[in-house]
């Protein structure tokens, strides 16, 4: 495995070696699966134009459908596809604005801003270019990726540990330490009890300063219609993220204010 300057490098340019490094350790029909990256990249940027791919929809049927939550969608042969696809087109600019110059309000760059980063998580890392993109931005900090160890993702991003230079971990819990930054892109949208979830974070890790991307009201694999909130009950999607960000000031995080699109990802500190 090659490995890239993921800053300045486009994923478009190591797709095709993504592709065959997989296949290695995970076996899959690379042609099948450039087809799938290919309609699906057009489905995420046109939704109102472009029909979802035939394995995207039946993803969705799958997941929404089924009788009991299928957590299995999870660990399927291509939905490595839509992995990928979620990193080049999402995470991957949310983590480089990170570094983009004039990305907070008082005009300089979230990463002059932030300080004493020594240990960096990153919450259900997909394939791990997420986490090595982390890497590279903190190139001095200890950098962690958490993902389900069972899963055919979770040996791609051991892969990419040993590459990149980075830890792989089931469970943030279990860190044993204050985590200055945590980075997560549609994780707590997966979680059937995000505020429970959340909190046990904060209460383990305490993390500094947290980047969030949730997009809770979307209508994509894996994510709820409702949320089975701890002593609350059934939250739906329109009020669960003003729910999540109430949990986040009530202990003790200020979202602080960037110049991203729609304040995406959001940045909040522990103050």
């Amino acid at each position: 495995m090659k490995k890239y300057n993921l800053i300045t490098e486009l994923p478009k340019n190591y797709e095709a070696e993504f592709l065959v490094e997989y296949n290695k350790i995970n076996p899959i029909n690379v042609i099948k699966a450039k087809l799938i990256i290919d309609w699906t990249k057009k489905y995420y940027q046109n939704t109102k134009t472009v029909t979802p791919p035939d394995y995207v929809q039946y993803l969705l049927d799958t997941w929404y459908y089924s009788e009991h939550i299928a957590y299995e969608v999870y660990d399927q042969d291509y939905y490595v596809t839509d992995i990928w696809c979620c990193y080049q087109i999402y995470s991957r600019k949310y983590l480089l604005s990170i570094i983009k110059s004039n990305s907070l309000q008082e005009d300089y760059s979230i990463f002059n801003y932030l300080n004493n980063i020594n240990t960096v998580v990153d919450l259900g890392n997909g394939v791990g270019y997420s986490t090595a993109l982390l890497k590279q931005i903190f190139s001095q900090a200890e950098v962690i990726g958490t993902n389900i160890k069972s899963t055919k993702q979770y040996r791609y991003c051991e892969k990419m540990a040993d590459v990149y230079d980075f830890k792989m971990i089931e469970n943030e819990k279990t860190i044993e330490k204050q985590v200055d930054f945590l980075f997560a892109s549609e994780y707590f949208e997966h979680i059937l009890d995000p505020i429970t979830d959340v909190i046990q974070i904060i209460n383990t890790i305490k993390p500094r300063y947290m980047f969030l991307a949730n997009s809770f009201n979307t209508y994509s694999v894996g994510h709820f219609e409702t949320y089975d909130v701890k002593g609350i009950g059934k939250v739906d999607q329109t009020k669960i993220s003003r729910l999540f960000n109430k949990t986040l000031r009530d202990n003790g995080y200020k979202k602080i204010k960037t110049k991203l699109w729609n304040n995406k990802p959001a940045l909040w500190e522990l103050m």
